[in-house]
């Protein structure tokens, strides 16, 4: 296979990141790789028998990692090339391990999958008595996850599939299930999983059918279901409460023909599993298929997001099997490519322990065609989602949709997102787009941001269209140059609100503008969502329920930099304070005189200075404090953008930063503008930077932006701009409407997370309570430009004006106006 361009650059971009881990994390050198003419690996897939349809796509996937990886080693040099033995366990665990003992033979020490829970139970003990690591792209039980064993999971354990799949039945209105499944560690683990999860919410799991995976004739089995669902039926009188919840691999087809002939069974509600979910011979079998239709029948299988990487993969891998493959045929992908670079990491040696200490370090630090490969403790897939699939008839044929999914963040319950229905292109021609009017500023200091903002934004929206909308209608996107102006943006957002009839409104850059703007929002009972414009007058002085703010206000920025300051300057007492001549850059400083004076209660500002927008020649301000550093103990600045990069420039030519500490808004944007002239040493802030909080999440946003925009890294303000157009749906699918009224009573206390983790809004001003980062500059970065070291997220709730306090504030102005 010749690799294109684009699939050379995403390979040089995935191993740029795990040579960031071994070199950044580790800080130790990778070992000199032992020239080898031939790598060999194992893989245990099964080709026949009922999983047949999974290893199909399996297959393929390693053919096309094998070709891709062994491109890469020719393209740097390498001598060494990969090889797969592929062998077959006919989905037949004694297969497995007779297939195991062989690949060992041949001196194999590292094989990929077995595919089911009940081969790798099996063959288990085998590996780790001889040293053979196994990793298994799609094996979930729950009783094999086990800490320090050979066996690596890249897929997660059956934990949250069976938490996804209790949520559904319990959405759909089932109260009672009863289960069918195949009797192996698999099913058992995950019937006994689901029940659990079932029974939490307050459902009931009657005593089901366990089969033998070995079953051909399900009629014994069909019967006692049928006996069971009737009784179910007739005992809560209500065939819409009882579902079943089927566990099995290719045998479905032959259930579901068999199960069409008896009648209970075929008015409920079924539930289906991982291994059936695009399960091809299902789709190609006309009577099974429409009993799936008939009783609904979801499928749960792990979802990972649709990166470059991903499409790169799968593109080549539906090319290879001309049907879409699923996300366990991409995780062997992955496997595949860990194995390898673990391989290189070692310096080729065979020591089994020191391979399974690389490979745990490889995965963290990789990020592939199904994200981030990060493992648990277990050695299985710390983090996924689950999207469900089910079958749908098109003009004769059958084809797999997916109907909803089940979102999964750390330490949160998780969220199940029902999709849109199909309509028809009639349907969707009469369904008016959500109209949104964005006021972007690409006039002087604030182009960079708005841009930006711009782009996570049109990010988010891309998907969301693509997904179906947000209740059925498409997002439509308009954008207006506020030119750093409040009386343009003024004029610009009433255009679009009176003449475009815009829904919602996006926007500004600058917390002037911003103020200007939410009047006219009050004016017309339009709701906007701030997330560039800080000034917490949005929200508390000036509130009128209007403005959605999404990005920290400068309350909390102000003390989040008072905080940073005293905690590694715990002596400091003397400050000045060096903010821009408008509405940000007073709210800033006041903010941090009034944290900094509650941390240190005698400290003292010394001198302030505030000079305009847009300003040139910093030189009498520079000259200025210099001529008091023996009284400055900490300069503090919101200065950010085009300002702070010529600040920034002139300040070194003076050597200030040599003299005095310093704060300011160091964001990607400005680290980037400086390069190599950024001030080593320097503390920096910013409300959203990838590189302050790299979670999964964001880490996969990162790459969907890198995809979008050439490579592109997106700054803060595209991930909050992103996380804008979230919220906002949320809120709108919330509320069941675009009204403004019920959007903004959804609002109210609404939880959402987003790319920077759990940011729920306040009830009391739609204030979103969003952390704050900071860190010192540094240009020891895997990136190129430099990134904050020591980075101290501040959680929201920790900084933000107490409830009694906005309160306290609005009376005070109120009476101020009576007066």
């Amino acid at each position: 296979m010749v690799l294109t361009t684009k699939t050379i650059a995403v390979i040089a971009v995935l191993l740029l990141v795990v040579g960031f881990a071994a070199g950044w994390f580790l800080k130790t050198p990778a070992p000199e790789v032992a020239p080898q003419p031939e790598v060999v690996f194992g893989a245990l897939l099964a080709l026949t028998g009922s999983a047949s349809s999974m290893a199909e796509s399996g297959e393929a996937a390693l053919k096309l990692a094998v070709e891709d990886v062994n491109e890469y080693l020719l393209s740097i040099g390498s001598k060494t090339r990969i090889k797969v033995i592929v062998e077959d366990t006919k989905t037949d665990p004694a297969v497995a391990l007779e297939k195991l003992q062989s690949l060992a033979g041949k001196g194999i020490k590292v094989v990929i999958g077995p595919q089911s829970s009940a081969e790798v139970e099996t063959v288990k003990a085998y590996a780790d008595e001889n040293g053979i690591l196994l990793v298994s792209p799609s094996s979930v039980a729950t009783s094999l996850a086990i800490s320090g064993d050979n066996v690596f999971r890249f897929c997660p354990d059956a934990t949250h599939q069976a938490e996804a799949v209790a949520r559904l039945m319990w959405a759909d209105g089932v109260r009672v299930v009863i289960p069918l499944w195949r009797g192996d560690v698999w099913g058992d683990d995950l019937a006994k999983a689901t029940k659990d999860s079932f029974e939490e919410l307050g459902g009931t799991v009657v005593d089901g059918v366990r089969y033998s995976p070995t079953t051909e004739d399900f009629s014994t089995e069909l019967e006692s279901l049928n006996s069971k669902v009737s009784q179910a039926i007739a005992q809560y009188g209500d065939v819409d409460s009882v579902g079943v919840y089927l566990l099995a691999f290719g045998e479905v087809v032959p259930i579901f023909l068999q199960a069409q002939n008896y009648t209970s069974i075929s008015t409920v509600k079924w539930y289906g599993n991982s291994a059936v979910a695009l399960d091809k011979e299902l789709v190609s079998n006309t009577q099974a298929a429409q009993f799936a239709i008939r009783t609904v029948f979801p499928n749960p299988t792990y979802a990972v997001g649709k990166t470059g990487k991903y499409e790169l993969v799968e593109e080549q891998i539906r090319k290879k099997i001309g049907r879409p493959p699923d996300n366990y045929a991409l995780a062997a992908y992955d496997a595949l490519w860990v194995a390898t670079l673990s391989y290189l990491a070692t310096g080729g040696t065979n020591d089994s322990d020191a391979f399974k200490i690389a490979l745990q370090q490889t995965a963290g630090s990789y990020f592939g065609a199904t994200g981030w490969t990060a493992l648990n403790e277990a050695g299985d897939r710390k983090f996924g989602n689950y999207d469900f699939w089910a079958v749908r008839a098109d003009n004769g044929t059958f084809l797999w949709e997916r109907v909803a999914s089940y979102q999964v963040d750390p330490g949160l319950p998780g969220r199940l997102i029902y999709e849109r229905k199909p309509v028809s292109l009639e349907e969707q021609v009469s369904l008016k787009p959500i109209k949104l009017g964005h006021i972007g500023d690409y006039s002087g200091i604030c182009e960079m941001y708005s841009t930006s903002e711009k782009k996570g934004q049109l990010l988010a929206i891309e998907e969301i269209n693509a997904a179906g909308g947000i209740l059925g209608r498409q997002l439509e996107y308009l954008d207006r140059d506020g030119a750093l102006n409040v009386d343009v943006s003024v004029r610009e957002l009433k255009d679009l609100i009176l003449r475009e009839k815009i829904d919602f409104a996006l926007g500004p850059c600058s917390s002037s503008e911003a103020l200007a703007l939410q009047a006219v929002t009050g004016d017309y009972n339009i709701i906007r969502v701030s997330a560039i414009a800080q000034t917490e007058a949005q929200t508390v002085d000036n509130y009128n329920g209007t403005t959605l703010q999404v990005v920290v206000n400068t309350y909390m920025e102000g003390r989040g930099q008072a905080r940073r300051i005293h905690r590694d300057f715990p002596n400091a007492k003397k400050f000045y304070c060096f903010n821009q001549d408008y509405e940000f850059g007073y709210r800033e400083q006041a903010a941090f005189e009034e944290e900094i004076k509650r941390l240190v209660p005698d400290a003292v500002i010394v001198g302030k200075a505030f000079p305009k927008l847009g300003e040139t020649d910093y030189s009498p301000f520079i000259t200025a404090m210099l001529a008091m550093k023996d009284d400055i103990d900490f300069v503090q600045s919101s200065l950010y953008g085009a300002d702070l990069v010529a600040f920034t420039k002139q300040a070194k030519g003076y050597g200030f930063f040599d003299e005095l500490p310093f704060m300011a808004l160091y964001d990607i944007d400005v680290l980037k503008a400086l390069g190599k002239g950024a001030p080593e040493g320097v503390y920096g802030f910013a409300g959203g930077d990838f590189f302050a909080d790299p979670n999964p999440k964001m880490m996969e946003f990162v790459e969907k932006y890198k995809a979008k925009y050439n490579g592109e890294y997106p700054s803060g303000w595209a991930v909050l701009g992103y996380d804008a157009i979230y919220a906002l749906k949320a809120a709108i699918e919330k509320a069941g409407t675009t009204d403004t009224d019920a959007v903004r009573e959804a609002l109210k206390g609404m939880d959402f997370t987003g790319l920077r983790g759990y940011t729920p809004v306040r009830a009391i001003d739609l204030m979103m309570v969003a952390p704050t980062y900071n860190g010192i500059i540094t240009h020891e970065s895997p990136y190129p430009f430099p990134i904050w070291r020591d980075v101290w997220r501040i959680d929201g709730a920790e900084v933000i004006r107490p409830e009694e306090s906005v309160l306290e504030v609005r009376a005070a102005l109120s009476n101020r106006t009576a007066s």
